[in-house]
């Protein structure tokens, strides 16, 4: 081969690998672009008798400020709490349970869907088989008037977590990270159900929708306004002693 063939193919290849980097480059911007930490999470829930094969698990976690005050730190003056606002939505797109859970930096909430999040249905039609999971991220609102905090307030706040009462889930430090597992039907070829586990990040939806973010406040309101107690989701009891 020629030493001006062996150039050109040189600088062919060259060029293919400059324009795949670019292309790489851009790429992974996009999704770099499209996974920052947002306020807005959500996901879906299967404990259906069709497709799932069990109960899912929600699990939370808050990572930002001081999760131990009592270390001495001189950053660190006390834990403060961020809210974990939850709605739970059925396949209908009908909201039947709602409430506010307080998450300490670093602490882990760990969700039943069964127990913790639908087995309270706000709604005459008990259809919780499958469905959507929202979960904003918030300060804490509603200090002076919440409940206190118990297994199922008839207010749906908890320890200053009012799901109900206005608030804005933007600031970066109430950011909310979690996960879902998911045990599930998969079925294959012999239409003989397999089951499967997954676990998944939740939906990163930034800071959502101004519009569904006050839809989401005012249906919760609406839900739970009998105060009888039907359409509070249960927030897991905290082992954290230390506040």
């Amino acid at each position: 081969m020629g030493t001006g063939r062996r150039s050109n193919l040189f600088s062919r290849r060259l060029v293919a690998a400059t324009v795949a980097t670019v292309i790489a480059s851009a790429v992974g911007a996009q999704a770099w672009a499209g996974n920052l930490p947002g306020t807005s999470r959500s996901t879906y829930y299967d404990v259906s008798e069709t497709t799932g094969v069990g109960d899912n698990i929600l699990r939370l976690q808050e990572p930002a400020g001081c999760g131990n005050g009592g270390v001495p730190n001189a950053n660190c003056h006390s834990e403060t709490d961020v809210c974990a606002m939850i709605y739970v939505f059925d396949d209908d797109q009908e909201m039947g349970e709602c409430c506010g859970c307080p998450i300490t930096p670093n602490e882990l909430l760990t969700f039943s869907v069964k127990n913790n999040l639908t087995s309270n249905w706000g709604l005459p039609s008990d259809d919780v088989g499958n469905g959507v999971i929202v979960v904003l991220g918030a300060e804490q609102n509603n200090i002076s008037t919440c409940n206190v905090f118990t297994a199922r307030p008839v207010s749906a706040c908890n320890d200053g977590c009012d799901p109900t009462f206005g608030y804005t889930s933007q600031a970066p430090d109430t950011v909310v990270y979690g996960s879902i597992t998911h045990p599930q039907a998969v079925f294959t070829t012999t239409d003989v159900p397999t089951a499967g586990l997954t676990e998944l990040p939740l939906f990163d939806d930034g800071t959502g929708d101004p519009v569904n973010n006050h839809y989401l406040i005012n249906e919760c309101a609406s839900l739970i306004a009998n105060s009888s107690g039907a359409g509070v989701c249960n927030c897991p009891l905290s082992d954290d002693t230390s506040s």
